[in-house]
């Protein structure tokens, strides 16, 4: 795993913004020097460039635990190669449709 160096909350220090692809600081709220992150996300204590993810996941997988016909309930698991581009993402989320 990469160490990482600076955070949100120390660019923040020093008005500036934190860019986590390339772990350094850019000017404040100024993410175009950010590559794929170009939106800027103001938290209570720092502010971080942001962008869709640019590499799915790994794998996903869904286990269907409720046996129940015409319901679904279970578990999704989502791997990611940690040590890959996209080791900033934080979250996703999982939109259901037919």
């Amino acid at each position: 795993m990469a160490l990482v160096t600076f955070s949100g909350r120390t660019c923040a220090l020093g008005q500036k913004t934190y860019c986590a692809v390339k772990d350094t600081c850019v000017p404040e709220r100024d993410c175009s020097g950010c590559p794929d992150q170009k939106t800027t996300y103001s938290g209570p204590e720092s502010n971080m460039c942001v962008g869709v993810p640019t590499k799915l996941p790994d794998n996903v997988s869904f286990t269907d635990f409720d046996m129940l016909m015409g319901s679904v309930g279970g578990y999704v698991d989502i791997k990611q190669d940690r040590s890959s581009k996209s080791m900033d993402v934080e979250s996703y989320v999982l939109r259901w449709g037919r």
